[in-house]
């Protein structure tokens, strides 16, 4: 580096006609490269947190979402948009059901999942980029698990409000 900065300097003066300071003694020379480099490092971690945390909140902010649209389900029946399983397309009641349930599970859950995942991402907060991607990716996991719970929950609930055979 101290060669690479050393070649970009001359550069400065020969090209642009730029002065740049009086040359520095090695260790000073070592101790504002070393400096410049921790601080690039905490930039890159800080940078990469805040990338980690707003994917984590792609998932809890498309659960609120689609949980306030799903309360307002598609007025028919269709195979392109809306909560779709077998038991939820048996009938007409069934459909508007199940889109009601989903919609209230997903809104809500997704509203309690956005406070719990800034809380969790700042366990982590200043470690190294490795250990922020494995764990956002944890957290990730978790909200995904959640997400395919809501599934088992209106299937559930379909099942006791309409019998077994939908």
């Amino acid at each position: 580096f101290s060669l690479l900065y050393h070649n970009f300097e001359i550069i400065l003066e020969a090209v642009w006609d730029i002065p740049t300071r009086p040359p520095l003694n090695q260790s000073a020379h070592r101790s504002i490269l070393e400096t410049t480099i921790a601080e690039r490092m905490l930039f890159m971690e800080t940078g990469f947190w805040i990338f980690m945390l707003v994917m984590d909140f792609l998932l809890p902010l498309i659960m609120v979402v689609f949980g306030k649209l799903f309360q307002h389900c598609p007025e028919e029946i269709n195979s392109v948009f809306g909560y779709r399983t077998r038991r939820s397309m048996a009938s007409q009641e069934a459909w508007n059901f199940a889109h009601h349930a989903c919609g209230k599970l997903w809104f809500r859950w997704g509203l309690v999942l956005l406070p719990v995942t800034v809380g969790l991402m700042l366990l982590v907060w200043g470690r190294d980029t490795g250990t922020v991607g494995l764990f956002g990716a944890v957290v990730m996991v978790v909200q995904l698990a959640v997400l395919l719970l809501s599934v088992a929950v209106v299937e559930n609930a379909l099942k006791r409000t309409f019998g077994e055979e939908r």
